[in-house]
């Protein structure tokens, strides 16, 4: 019984174990299928990664390391930057890297890295202890001379700040870079050589210019010479040419060189392209062709901007279109309009009936030196400048030209430039309601006028000045509709266009009973009576137009009207006398389009003011004197700036026109005396200077004025007539005296001045004044050009040159001034011999 019931007994624990082994068992299969062989897995990845890293990191060329922050200690790093930093075993950073990442702030956290980079000069290698033979040594001096980029970023390692550092050679870069920067440091040496050459030419060419240009101006309006009007045209015509291609050349090195500045200032866009349309109107005559001038009202407001630079530009247009049209017509049309984002622009049309040009010319003709076929621009000339620098200066004041073309049909040229307006501009059309108010009473401001005219776009622009100065204007193209139409509704006055015959117009006049205006390109600026009941005027003025409506309108007498008309105020007398000046700095190509040659006039008996002049040169001197006294203006000249402040103590001068650089006081030293002592006197600057170079330095410095040598005739008068308080001037020149342009006279003057000024040469040479005979060469460079005796011209050029570079008193100075002054001595004994 025992034995059964342990029998049983053990049968059952037998049972539990099994029971319990099985589980175990299976529990261990369990485990190691899914648990243990899944890490087992996961760890063998582990070391393959781990793996791969480090055979990319020891593989990768780019140098890599891990630094600690607090001691720049390298925690790790491959073989790369090993080598790269010159390690060699050292735990710690190179001294140069040390400072250089003191000297940069870095950042760690939660947020993202900040990446930084900077570059050094790789460590030099040190030589090993064992090193015994030229392969080491060589090794050492290889790594001299080359540079690190390292770039880093900031992040935590095993608790601690650490930077992550790439490390890279960038020797190859840095002399790339250096190359670069020595190549940009020679070019803009040679810019700054070229600049420094075009400013002396322009000295050496604007000089001669001022002598040959006021003196042939001068000749021109002498009596007596009309027989020799031909060659005098001729003449003024080659140095008028001569003048615009040194204005061309002058402007495209200073474009090309980025120093080209551009001035602000206020001005009337419809006063500034009348003028020059009146320039281009006489050239129609005795040719077959047309010039329409189509400018609209909203041109009548005073905008911002380089009136200068603007008038080239549609200069340089207009001159192309004359050019090449010998037929048809040339058109000229601007307006103001708001396009885009609201912001003004300006847009200028011109477009003619001409060559025209291929698809292939027209996409490149804005670029330098380009030119039509051979024959043409063999025939026609020019330095295929022109437009190059027109779009040049449209992209300066921030617009764009444009052009479409097509062989044989004709050119447009279109451009667009943003203006800016100041703040309290009047509006065009309320400035053209005002101007008829002044001219007419209320009860005619709002009369009738009938236009007449066969085209289109003129019968348009004519009938919006007129809508826009308080008129209700309507527009036929014929005269059998006019009759008609004044047969019931009469008409206050007639507008017609030159499309009209004077004896059709005395009809249609005698049937309506309305005063007909006549618009003709060949009419005067006063409204001039040319039958009954039929006033003439031109077309390229609106304010000679509204003027001789209100005329017309029997608001004046014809007198009256022309004597107070807006068309004959002081701005506006005749415009073609204030043409001229805008064209001094055109870019013209050719000069076959030179106005006729003036008339000599009677001399009016009363100046017109008298002008302080400030020069130390006497050649200037007498040369200035006389085209003042041409103008019909009393010159007060002096040799410096001390002399003027004395003789505006004592006498009443309408203008100070004076010389930049003069012994004593200088020109702008004389400028802040005036303004000082005579702050109602205004103070024109004077000098050879090219313009664009002082346009904004003599308004900063508070000059009301500037003349550029060569100054001509008309850009004295312009420059003088826009004085404050002397708005526009007399319609055309006053006449001549004797012209002047006797070299031995200036001869004679010159030796008696150099008998003056010899000895101060010697002072400053006995004393190695620098800076003495810098001003002395500079004033006899001057005096010598007008005489044109280029050589020694060359001379004082080139030692005024040396004097300004020149660190002091040097052997070459020494050696170039008494070579001058030998020179000079040779000179004086020719001239006294001659004489």
């Amino acid at each position: 019984m025992l034995a059964a019931a342990l029998a049983a007994e053990f049968a059952g624990i037998a049972a539990a174990m099994l029971v319990l082994v099985g589980g175990i068992v299976l529990t261990a299969r369990y485990w190691s299928r899914h648990l243990l062989r899944r890490t087992h897995a996961d760890a063998s990845r582990a070391l393959e990664s781990e793996l791969m890293t480090h055979i990319l990191v020891s593989a990768t060329p780019v140098g890599l390391c891990i630094v600690r922050q607090r001691d720049y200690g390298v925690l790790m790093c491959n073989q790369r930057a090993d080598t790269l930093l010159q390690l060699r075993g050292s735990r710690q950073m190179p001294d140069a890297l040390v400072q250089a990442f003191g000297a940069q702030p870095r950042r760690c956290g939660d947020g993202p890295a900040a990446i930084a980079s900077l570059t050094v000069a790789a460590p030099a290698a040190a030589p090993p202890a064992d090193a015994t033979d030229a392969t080491d040594a060589t090794n050492v001096a290889a790594t001299a001379g080359r540079f690190l980029q390292v770039t880093y970023a900031p992040a935590r390692y095993r608790d601690d700040d650490v930077l992550f550092c790439a490390v890279l050679d960038c020797t190859a870069q840095q002399a790339l870079e250096d190359q670069l920067r020595s190549a940009q440091q020679a070019t803009e040496a040679m810019m700054r050589a070229r600049s420094t050459f075009f400013a002396a030419m322009s000295h050496e060419i604007r000089t001669p210019l001022n002598a040959l240009l006021g003196n042939l101006e001068l000749l021109a309006r002498s009596p007596g010479l009309q027989p020799h009007a031909p060659r005098l045209q001729a003449l003024d015509a080659a140095a008028e040419a001569l003048r615009r291609i040194v204005n061309d050349v002058l402007d495209f090195s200073k474009i090309d060189a980025g120093k080209l500045e551009l001035v602000d200032e206020p001005f009337r866009p419809i006063d500034a392209l009348e003028s020059l349309a009146l320039t281009y109107a006489p050239m129609t005559a005795g040719r077959p062709l047309r010039f329409h001038l189509l400018l609209s009202p909203s041109l009548d407001v005073e905008i911002t901007g380089d009136r200068t630079r603007l008038v080239q530009v549609f200069n340089n247009l207009l001159s192309n279109a004359f050019k090449f049209t010998t037929s048809g017509r040339i058109t000229f049309s601007a307006e103001l309009c708001t396009e885009g984002q609201g912001v003004p622009q300006l847009v200028c049309r011109v477009g003619d009936s001409g060559i025209g040009m291929p698809p292939s010319l027209a996409a490149r003709v804005f670029q330098p030196f380009v030119q039509g076929d051979g024959v043409s621009a063999g025939r026609l000339g020019g330095t295929g400048l022109g437009l190059s620098i027109c779009a040049r200066l449209c992209e300066l004041m921030g617009g764009s030209i444009t052009v479409a073309s097509v062989p044989d049909i004709g050119s447009a040229f279109t451009v667009r430039l943003p203006v800016r307006l100041p703040v309290q501009t009047v509006p065009a059309a309320q400035r053209a309601t005002a101007l008829a108010d002044t001219t007419a009473p209320q009860g005619h401001a709002q009369g009738h006028v009938l236009v007449l005219c066969q085209d289109a776009r003129i019968a348009e622009n004519l009938e919006a000045w007129l809508n826009a100065a308080g008129w209700r204007a309507s527009g036929l193209a014929s005269l059998a509709a006019a009759r008609e139409y004044l047969a019931y509704k009469p008409a206050r006055v007639i507008v017609a266009s030159d499309d009209f015959a004077l004896a059709a117009l005395a009809t249609l006049h005698e049937a309506g009973a309305a005063t007909v205006v006549w618009v003709t390109p060949d009419g005067p600026h006063r409204p001039h009576q040319r039958a009954p009941g039929i006033l003439e005027v031109t077309t390229y003025s609106h304010h000679a137009l509204l003027a001789c409506v209100a005329a017309a309108a029997g608001n004046a007498s014809h007198d009256s009207a022309g004597a107070q008309g807006p068309g004959n105020r002081p701005g506006n007398a005749d415009s073609r006398t204030e043409s001229r000046a805008e064209s001094t700095t055109d870019t013209t190509d050719t000069a076959d389009t030179a106005p006729a040659a003036p008339q000599p006039l009677p001399v009016p008996t009363t100046p017109r003011g008298s002008i302080l002049v400030a020069e130390d040169n006497p050649l200037n001197q007498a040369l200035i004197t006389e085209q003042l006294q041409t103008l019909d203006y009393q010159p007060i000249v002096v040799s410096n700036g001390k002399q003027a402040l004395a003789v505006l103590e004592t006498a009443r001068v309408d203008a100070v026109l004076t010389d930049i650089q003069m012994p004593g006081m200088d020109g702008h030293e004389l400028l802040e005396a005036v303004r000082a002592r005579h702050p109602g006197v205004p103070v024109l600057a004077f000098s050879a200077f090219p313009r664009g170079e002082w346009s904004v330095d003599w308004r900063q410095r508070g000059f009301a004025g500037y003349v550029a040598k060569p100054a001509s005739l008309q850009d004295l008068r312009d420059c003088l007539d826009h004085l404050p308080g002397r708005q526009g001037g007399v319609a055309q020149d006053h006449a001549s005296i004797e012209a002047g342009n006797d070299r031995q006279r200036y001869e004679a003057m010159l030796r008696r001045q150099l008998q003056q000024d010899l000895p101060e040469l010697e002072r400053s040479i006995a004393q190695c004044n620098l800076a003495a005979l810098g001003r002395w060469t500079h004033a006899a460079a001057g005096a010598f050009m007008i005489v044109r005796r280029k050589g020694i011209v060359r001379e004082c050029r080139a030692l005024e040159a040396l004097c300004g570079a020149a660190p002091g008193w040097t052997p070459a100075v020494a050696a170039a001034a008494a070579a001058l002054r030998e020179r000079l001595r040779s000179y004086m004994e020719d001239i006294g011999a001659a004489a």
